[in-house]
């Protein structure tokens, strides 16, 4: 995760890695699946409890690994639960 300096609320996580936009979906779909839409932005405020933000993290660890190993194996994409996101801000349908 890298936090901004100026805005320390303000969470983002960041992959450096030949594929991070995949790591990023990756992470996404597997944030999902253990409740938590988990965008690579986060947003922090006095609504997040400390149980929430534990529950959060207990989250986070396994997926970190996760992300970890197919680093590993090499096997990224084929952990993918669907496309990658589209780029830019258009119309998704003609």
């Amino acid at each position: 995760m890298v936090v901004d300096d100026a805005y320390p609320c303000i969470a983002h996580a960041a992959f450096d890695h030949e594929q991070a936009k995949e790591l990023s979906t990756l992470y996404t779909h597997l944030m999902l699946e253990r409740g938590f839409l988990a965008p690579p932005v986060i947003y922090c405020s006095v609504a997040h409890t400390e149980e929430v933000l534990d529950k959060y993290e207990a989250a986070m660890v396994p997926v970190m690994a996760e992300l970890s190993d197919a680093i590993r194996k090499g096997d990224i994409a084929d952990r993918l639960r669907g496309p990658l996101p589209v780029e830019g801000f258009r119309r998704l349908v003609r």
